[in-house]
């Protein structure tokens, strides 16, 4: 009676072990519903904030006649943007963005800012999206085309923060006074840092 006592438990508690031993070991099952790495999270339509500057030491960018060095000659930018994403592909998306905003510097000028942009872009891990961006616009009196990229980075519930990096070119001559006319190419560079609200 002993021993067969004794089997019964040895054999409970062998099954209790591997039973433990087993759940321990599981490995968590990936919900393949979810995509882990996917355009899905920047796809649709978002609106944002932005902050910035630019940085234009040959004066054809910027309105009044007061042209001094450092950020009297350049700019601080404060404004809005919207825009909308198209997923292309399962990483990759294209898109249209606007953003509008005011100028200003040191000498107490202020102006305008507007920007038409086409955007494409590629998600590199999760939510971490990578893109290059082009188009034309309107900085502070002067007709402009802009050419760049950026990174972004979601942080979760539709939320984002990028960092953005444009090259500013004059389109045709610059009539403004006391301006340099007629500079050709990328001139000025515009920095921005932006809060984004993705709603899809």
């Amino acid at each position: 009676m002993t021993l067969a006592r004794s089997l019964l438990l040895g054999s409970a508690l062998a099954m209790m072990i591997t039973g433990a031993s087993g759940k321990d070991l599981q490995v968590p099952v990936v919900d393949p519903a979810i995509d882990y790495a996917s355009a899905s999270y920047f796809e649709g339509f978002y609106a944002g904030l932005y902050a910035g500057g630019a940085i234009n030491n040959d004066n054809n960018l910027h309105v009044g006649a007061d042209y001094l060095n450092l950020w009297h000659d350049n700019r601080f930018n404060l404004g809005v943007l919207a825009g909308y994403n198209f997923q292309l592909a399962e990483c990759f998306l294209a898109g249209v963005e606007l953003q509008a905003g005011s100028t200003f510097n040191m000498s107490r000028q202020s102006g305008f800012e507007g920007l038409a942009l086409a955007r494409v872009g590629y998600v590199l891990y999760d939510t971490f999206l990578v893109y290059a961006v082009g188009g034309v616009g309107h900085y502070s009196g002067t007709g402009v085309f802009a050419v760049g990229g950026g990174i972004e980075a979601g942080l979760g519930d539709g939320l984002g923060i990028r960092f953005e990096l444009l090259g500013l070119g004059e389109l045709g001559a610059n009539q403004i006074p006391g301006h340099v006319p007629d500079i050709h190419g990328i001139s000025a560079t515009k920095f921005s840092f932006s809060a984004l609200w993705h709603l899809n």
